[in-house]
């Protein structure tokens, strides 16, 4: 009479935890690039948003805002959604601490790019970007880098964005503009 053995080898179970291991690995991969398109997807609403907040502002005042300057892109963009929120320092590229009186804000929160949902003005991460000519008032631009190649890069402002021939709103950003002229 021959002995059955019972349970697995130390062989097939070191296959089967491999073979778990590589479909969990690749299942990560394809969730990472989902998240990825997810944020990108968010990025695009949420430039949107500001435009239509942007072109309200514009209904009300006849301008677009013209906000204080800083030394980093996140301290102008703290700037700049103080102005949306607030209505103060709107007027000018020095920030003159003015507000416009009667001010009613189109956001309730202007939103911040989701791998940096709290920038500071000395954070070089991730965060949305605006900005204005010098010729006027009457244009802006918005900007946020992309993860992924998205479809919406097809249709988005490309060019420059600072200054001409910087090519700062070539993919992977996707730009806003309105009237631009550097």
């Amino acid at each position: 009479m021959s002995k059955l053995n019972k349970g697995f080898t130390l062989i097939e179970l070191l296959v089967v935890i491999s073979v778990i291991g590589l479909l969990a690995s690749v299942i990560l991969v394809a969730l990472n690039s989902v998240r990825a398109k997810a944020r990108d997807t968010k990025r695009i609403a949420d430039l949107r948003q500001i435009s239509t907040a942007l072109e309200l502002f514009y209904d009300n005042y006849g301008r677009y805002p013209r906000t204080g300057g800083s030394p980093s892109w996140e301290g102008h963009w703290l700037k700049f959604k103080t102005c949306l929120l607030t209505g103060v320092d709107c007027q000018e590229w020095a920030g003159d601490g003015s507000d416009i009186s009667g001010y009613q804000a189109a956001l309730s929160k202007v939103p911040d790019d989701p791998l940096n949902p709290t920038p500071d003005v000395d954070d070089n991460s991730t965060t949305y970007k605006t900005g204005w000519a010098w010729c006027n008032d009457q244009m802006y631009i918005l900007w946020a880098q992309l993860e992924t190649n998205h479809p919406a890069l097809q249709s988005d402002a490309d060019g420059d964005h600072y200054s001409a021939g910087d090519g700062g709103c070539n993919d992977p950003y996707y730009c806003v503009k309105v009237n631009w002229c550097h």
